[in-house]
């Protein structure tokens, strides 16, 4: 195991763990966020090839979601940074009108996790894979939840997504390691995980 899955692991077990958390509840919602983030990736990964970047903030506490930063989709590619900065150029005005810039900047770069969230889920689901969701108590600034996810014969509850979506963030982060960029070909990810894991 590398130094750098083996920190992953620790920084996970942590998590899970709730060492260094407020709460239980504020752990298992970062917890499912980051799993289905990366499973939805994975799952993508048979047919896109993606780029990240190292996130600027990385806890040693808790697994996180490296900066997704471009989709090569084969015959274009989509600027994921520019779309989400667009996609979010609204509420930022929105926000600075009742909030500190700071308070603003920490609101509209939520929103951009869950707008990319979104989007990753709608390419699935164009993809042909089908995932049964439902919303959270505030749909526009939460992610929904998976509650099923069907593709390639396999079906996923909601705790199998977020155990395999765990795994496949120890194997992202493991790629990505003391880079500053990582760039994911089409089925390596995938590939990776379909080895060690289903």
């Amino acid at each position: 195991m590398s130094s750098s899955e083996s920190h992953s692991r620790k920084g996970i077990q942590k998590c899970l763990d709730g060492k260094n958390i407020q709460t239980k509840q504020s752990r298992d919602k970062k917890t499912k966020e980051v799993a289905q983030m990366s499973f939805l990736i994975w799952a993508l990964n048979r047919k896109f090839s993606f780029s990240f970047q190292k996130p600027k903030k990385r806890s040693t506490v808790n697994f996180c979601f490296p900066d997704l930063i471009e989709i090569d989709f084969g015959k274009d590619k989509m600027n994921v940074v520019q779309f989400l900065n667009e996609r979010a150029e609204e509420d930022y005005n929105n926000f600075s009108q009742r909030m500190t810039p700071k308070q603003a900047n920490r609101k509209v770069e939520h929103l951009k996790k869950v707008y990319l969230h979104n989007y990753l889920t709608d390419l699935a689901i164009h993809d042909g894979i089908t995932i049964i969701s439902k919303a959270t108590q505030k749909d526009i600034e939460q992610m929904e939840r998976f509650i099923r996810i069907e593709f390639d014969s396999n079906t996923y509850d909601q705790s199998e997504i977020v155990e395999a979506g765990v795994e496949i963030n120890v194997i992202l982060m493991a790629m990505l390691g003391d880079n500053s960029t990582l760039n994911v070909p089409k089925g390596k990810l995938y590939e990776s995980y379909v080895r060690t894991g289903k």
